[in-house]
């Protein structure tokens, strides 16, 4: 299902429920960040058919793709209101777009036509009659999207979009080299799952943007339990980089002499980045300090030594969690600047609420 929004030419912006046929090669040549982190998203060809509600914007040119825009719906939360939230899960575009800026006056007032059609799709209702997924379009609706603080261009797009930086956010990164594994942990029962949403319904309760989308995928959530009583449990999601540099000069070129011992290339190998993502966290109050040995024995079960946890700086989790002498020497090494949560309100809703509560982050999206 799908429908044409824009057309001069042969230029045209498709909407659809699918994804075009080159949006798969266009992920996966496409770089990541800027001066920070850098990647590619191995991992994307498959995510792709695991979106929720995705609505796929397809710039082309006759038949070749340009860009695409992907936006997910879910239904999120704020406090008791339900939101229609829209999140920005793909803004690629191929070398010829992203060098827009220096194109020649003759052609600027076709790109601006363009521009702000893509303003458009970004500040409207994806919602249409033709391509839709039933949701309700008379709930407020949002707008929003991680982005990485070093990267520039996607910060310039933020702020030709009129997006707000309404929050700021931090990845951490948790590493063991000889993961161990600790008794108590195990994935949940099916009819734990009622028992498991509302105690993560609990953590989450002063947060904005709370959505339960990627809850339970694949059966990969994980508690940890003793004699009976679950102190803690998170979902995991595994993710595939290929990773270009990781910050600066001086650490790429630590990196590179470190990768020429074997045994360090077992442990993290660039072309073949392969970790765990944790979300949906909860813990009960008083035993924070378990997250560790409990996310140390998933890296064991899942046979890797990364795991990566995105929060809000201000989520209480992130106080608890954002130490280097418990998250592991990698933490020290391989590190993030605080990105920026940005989000626009649809139809002149206001995002005043979302500037006093931490955000929800799901690992699945921002990975």
């Amino acid at each position: 299902m799908s429908e044409t929004v824009f057309q001069q030419g042969s230029l045209q912006v498709i909407k659809s429920k699918s994804p075009d046929e080159g949006l798969k090669p266009l992920l996966l040549n496409t770089t990541w960040g800027s001066k920070g982190f850098r990647y590619t998203q191995i991992h994307a060809q498959q995510r792709i058919g695991h979106l929720n509600h995705p609505y796929h914007f397809s710039l082309k040119w006759g038949k070749k793709l340009l860009g695409n825009i992907t936006l997910d719906h879910r239904i999120a939360n704020l406090g008791k209101q339900e939101l229609n939230a829209y999140y920005i899960r793909y803004f690629v575009f191929n070398q010829r777009m992203q060098a827009s800026e220096r194109v020649s006056n003759s052609k600027k007032q076709s790109q601006n036509k363009l521009n702000n059609h893509l303003l458009d799709t970004l500040q409207t209702h994806p919602y249409s009659p033709f391509v839709n997924y039933s949701e309700n379009p008379a709930l407020p609706a949002v707008t929003y999207g991680f982005v990485d603080a070093t990267n520039a261009r996607s910060l310039s797009q933020g702020g030709l979009f009129e997006f707000e930086r309404i929050r700021q956010f931090k990845p951490l990164v948790f590493y063991r080299t000889k993961p161990q594994k600790f008794e108590g942990v195990r994935s949940i029962y099916p009819n734990e799952k009622p028992l498991v949403k509302s105690l993560i319904k609990d953590q989450y309760k002063n947060h904005s943007l709370v959505h339960f989308t990627n809850l339970f995928k694949e059966n990969k959530y994980y508690v940890l339990e003793d004699k009976g009583v679950i102190y803690a449990g998170c979902q995991v999601t595994q993710n595939h980089w290929k990773v270009a540099g990781i910050g600066s000069p001086l650490k790429n070129k630590l990196v590179e002499m470190a990768l020429q011992f074997p045994r360090l290339k077992q442990i993290f190998d660039p072309k073949e980045f392969k970790f765990i993502s944790l979300d949906h966290i909860f813990v009960k109050p008083g035993y924070e300090e378990a997250l560790f040995p409990f996310f140390e024995s998933l890296l064991h079960q899942f046979d890797t030594h990364f795991g990566m946890i995105a929060l809000d700086t201000e989520d209480p989790l992130y106080e608890v969690l954002n130490n280097h002498n418990r998250l592991g020497i990698a933490s020290r090494i391989m590190t993030f600047k605080p990105g920026y949560v940005i989000a626009k309100g649809l139809d002149n809703y206001s995002l005043k609420p979302f500037y006093e509560k931490p955000v929800f982050i799901s690992g699945f999206d921002v990975t």
